[in-house]
């Protein structure tokens, strides 16, 4: 998908359709989902979009249309779906909910996507959920005239960070470290258009260093993030995870 290929609105109402399924019907367990398969190919889609930064506003979109099927006010009419140039801003009240539902399916099903690129996507599209959740970030306005003590208290009382910061962090060390990488085939590639952010190991590393510096900033710099990862992530999982980000690549910003 690429900006002079922009979404019509039949295949919004089918990403809608897609994605009430896979976050509204199906359990989150591939395990206890009659049809996992196709479960996995919805999750997958709506990953693909999540994965690149650009495109949120159309994954935001699919989700506010999605909330707004569910309050009743849109219609199912699929013809009926905006097209990206009429979509407005979307509706933030429900919205965060909907990415942590989208959220906790790639964290919990990423085990059973049987392609190296798919699983990327579901690590990414985690990252970068994690990242929207955390553009309102409120700590108090945490600043440097605050204790090491009181930051932690803060920290610990995080129920947030507490839920996913782990979790997001062991998705993204199992794409970092996953040995199951196929040669991509020319005709495969240039079908789906992987972006390099999944297509390459450096692409992969740079956009997770991106999207954690981003993070670090939204919630209010090193000294707090830190705290957060010291306070919610076992310390070897960090430790691989800084190593791994930074093996390779010559950043202007790093792991904290």
């Amino acid at each position: 998908m690429t900006p002079e290929n922009a979404l019509t609105p039949s295949l919004v109402g089918l990403l809608v359709l897609g994605a009430r399924n896979a976050l509204l019907r199906a359990p989150v367990d591939a395990h206890e989902d009659a049809y996992p398969r196709a479960t996995e190919l919805q999750l997958g889609l709506l990953a693909r979009l999540a994965v690149r930064r650009e495109y949120w506003p159309q994954y935001l979109c699919i989700l506010n249309i999605l909330c707004a099927c569910q309050t009743g006010r849109h219609n199912s009419d699929v013809s009926s779906y905006p097209v990206v140039a009429d979509w407005q801003e979307v509706d933030s009240t429900h919205i965060s909910r909907l990415v942590q539902l989208a959220l906790e399916r790639w964290i919990a099903r990423i085990d059973s996507v049987s392609h190296f690129i798919d699983r990327r996507c579901y690590a990414l599209a985690s990252l970068h959920s994690l990242l929207y959740c955390t553009q309102t970030y409120q700590i108090q306005q945490v600043t440097s005239k605050q204790s090491e003590e009181e930051l932690e208290h803060w920290a610990l009382q995080d129920t947030f960070h507490a839920h996913w910061l782990e979790s997001v962090i062991n998705v993204c060390l199992q794409v970092l470290f996953d040995e199951d990488r196929s040669v991509l085939q020319a005709p495969i590639e240039a079908h789906t258009m992987h972006p390099t952010s999944v297509a390459t190991d450096e692409g992969l590393r740079q956009t997770m260093l991106t999207a954690f510096a981003a993070w670090q900033d939204n919630v209010g710099g090193e000294q707090f993030a830190n705290l957060l990862l010291r306070c919610h992530v076992d310390r070897a999982l960090v430790i691989q995870l800084h190593t791994q980000l930074n093996q390779t690549c010559v950043q202007t910003a790093s792991f904290p």
